[in-house]
């Protein structure tokens, strides 16, 4: 229907049809992000995720292995912390590596 006073369309939807599509779009995006999430950091991915503590950045130069050696010393403390795979060493480590 084409409203008059307007001359635009005239959607009739009550407030809880409206409420639903919402919700419907909402879902929706939310799965459709998931989804992508899903695959683009799916394990053999790019994750090349920074610790969100770590506030200061590479010294122009600076090995990964010194930076990350030096974020995790002021953290937790001279050699007080793990440095296997998933580790915050580790990510902080691969991180100024691949940048």
């Amino acid at each position: 229907m084409v409203d008059a006073t307007t001359g635009g369309v005239n959607i009739l939807a009550t407030p809880a049809e409206v409420a639903g599509g919402a919700a419907l779009g909402a879902y929706i995006g939310y799965g459709a992000g998931s989804l992508l999430d899903y695959l683009y950091f799916a394990k053999g991915g790019p994750q090349n995720i920074l610790p969100s503590w770590v506030r200061d950045r590479p010294k122009p130069g600076q090995s990964g292995k010194d930076f990350a050696k030096e974020q995790c010393d002021q953290k937790y403390g001279k050699d007080k912390y793990d440095k296997g795979p998933g580790s915050d060493y580790n990510k902080i480590k691969k991180w100024v590596d691949r940048r």
